[in-house]
């Protein structure tokens, strides 16, 4: 229990850096599942700014159709709208005994693995299967899948930090 404990203190140290971002207007979501700022959005309506951190905010997101039995891992991440230095990837890394993975199950269970232990949690798709809530016992993340560089990337965030997120790859199965 002390090691989940050291873990999630570490990964919320390295959000505590950064600052919260202050809203500007309800965002919106285009066809093409770029989550946009519109203030003309109207405030009973539930749109994606009620819950999802600004990190991701101007991410292109694309639908998702099935995470089952898809495993992704650390590759880098944000930290008040900056892109992590190696240092700190390393550091958060090594913080969580050499490795960061999400390893989705089956269709609403998700395990949040580290070098140090597995954590389990549950998954839903919400907003037209455009984004992913996860839940673990202490943190929960918002994500979307994305491409960079011809890349598939899944990007994470904690709504408490909205400035940070993490990136994850796909990892292959071999």
């Amino acid at each position: 229990m002390k090691k989940l404990f050291s873990f999630v203190l570490a990964i919320l140290m390295i959000f505590s850096m950064a600052a919260v971002m202050s809203a500007c207007g309800d965002d919106t979501a285009t066809d093409d599942g770029t989550i946009i700022n519109d203030d003309t959005a109207t405030s009973n309506q539930a749109t994606a700014a009620d819950f999802f951190p600004k990190s991701l905010s101007n991410v292109t997101a694309y639908p998702i159709d099935d995470l089952s039995l898809t495993g992704w891992q650390l590759a880098g991440g944000m930290i008040d709208g900056v892109e992590m230095e190696e240092a700190d990837l390393t550091a958060l890394l090594s913080n969580a005994g050499g490795k960061i993975e999400f390893v989705f199950t089956d269709d609403k269970n998700v395990q949040m693995i580290t070098g140090l232990n597995t954590i389990d949690g549950t998954y839903s798709l919400i907003s037209e299967d455009m984004i992913v809530h996860m839940v673990f016992p202490e943190i929960e993340y918002y994500g979307v899948v994305t491409v960079v560089s011809e890349t598939t990337v899944f990007m994470i965030a904690d709504p408490k930090q909205p400035g940070s997120a993490l990136y994850l790859s796909q990892i292959d199965e071999q």
